[in-house]
């Protein structure tokens, strides 16, 4: 979308105008592919986007990138290429995306929800190797678009034996001091879903993973691995978002900047970045004795506003009836409320609107509407 049309431009074909650059080539390329019937190919333009994609983290040349219609289905393979099954246990962070948890118990598996740190919100090393030695595999998550510290985490995990999987599908763009994924977890998952910084005219996914799992997961069959893949159609619309990729994220963290200095004086907090991210998203944490019935009428006044507001992510624990969230995440959990900054960002001046909104419903509480 233009920039006269919303804070953030949505790197989707849906969003350009008959007399965008973008629209002529790529329109061709599409019709070729329509013609042709190479719907799903073993080169073309899927090829060229796990391309970009291992040039872009930084992949050494034993691993090897496969894209997919999703994610989730990323994450799902990831699983199954080291084997992950009935009976295992698979670390999760219980503050994350329900899909994390979920393609677990698809696999039969049982996701044994882990704390999170209480700064950065992401999966705390020291719960990992509390319980590291019990699990069969970890599957940490860059949340929020903040990297996760893998490093800690992948050398707990290699000590133990278990394959780290890391969830990246928020963090694409992010920078990392220590360069690549790859020296520190065994598969990476990324997503090219539509709210993502780019993405494959609204849905896709990769896996980047050592070229011998990767091998495990194309031969096998029951997993219908080459089904999944990328198609063309999608894989055109993301080779050519791609070249937008650094200036998004530029401008989702400028997004993010806006809301900071006009929210943090009002006393809510904001996650603390260890590692520059994407910032995807927009979490803060409310007041800690706001009720869920006043967060429920800020995101109705929100609403109102034209701000699409969220309180998510919620604890997988609770979600997923897996029990009792761990104490940190039980708290973000009650009290996070996130903000748009990319694809439900629908007015030019969201953080001064937002910021009003939020002044307006602080000033309003009363001991009646917190809890004790």
């Amino acid at each position: 979308m233009r920039d006269d049309a919303v804070g953030i431009p949505l790197v989707t074909p849906a969003g350009w105008g008959a007399g965008d650059a973008e629209v002529a080539p790529l329109a061709a390329e599409l019709v070729g592919i329509l013609t042709t019937g190479r719907y799903r190919v073993g080169d073309g333009f899927a090829a060229e986007a796990a391309r970009l994609l291992a040039q872009e983290l930084q992949l050494p040349s034993d691993w090897r990138v496969v894209t997919f219609r999703s994610g989730t289905d990323a994450l799902a393979r990831a699983l199954a290429g080291y084997g992950i099954g009935a009976g295992d246990r698979v670390g999760v962070p219980d503050l994350a995306y329900h899909a994390v948890g979920g393609v677990v118990l698809m696999a039969g598996a049982t996701p044994v929800a882990l704390d999170v740190r209480d700064d950065d919100w992401n999966l705390d090393p020291r719960a990992v190797a509390e319980t590291v030695e019990s699990l069969d595999a970890v599957i940490a998550v860059d949340n929020y678009g903040t990297p996760c510290d893998r490093v800690t985490l992948g050398g707990l995990c290699r000590q133990a034996g278990v394959p780290l999987i890391l969830d990246a599908c928020e963090s694409l763009g992010s920078a990392h001091p220590d360069g690549g994924p790859a020296s520190s977890v065994d598969a990476v998952a990324v997503s090219f879903s539509f709210t993502k910084p780019v993405h494959a005219a609204g849905a896709g996914g990769a896996l980047a993973v050592p070229a011998g799992v990767a091998e495990r997961i194309l031969a096998s069959e029951e997993l219908l691995a080459r089904q999944v893949q990328l198609p063309e159609l999608n894989a055109a619309a993301l080779v050519h978002s791609w070249p937008k990729l650094t200036t998004n994220v530029l401008r989702l963290r400028q997004q993010y900047r806006a809301y900071r200095e006009l929210l943090e004086p009002m006393g809510l907090q904001a996650q603390v970045e260890h590692v520059r991210g994407t910032r995807l998203h927009a979490p803060f944490l409310l007041p800690n004795s706001v009720s869920a019935e006043a967060r429920g009428a800020l995101v109705a006044g929100l609403a109102q506003a034209g701000i699409e507001a969220r309180p998510m992510f919620p604890s997988q624990s609770r979600l997923l009836g897996l029990g009792e969230p761990p104490p940190v995440s039980a708290q973000v959990d009650r009290r996070v409320l996130c903000l748009p900054t990319g694809a439900g960002l629908a007015v030019t001046d969201v953080a001064g609107r937002a910021a009003s909104v939020i002044e307006g419903w602080l000033d309003a509480q009363t001991p009646a509407s917190l809890t004790a």
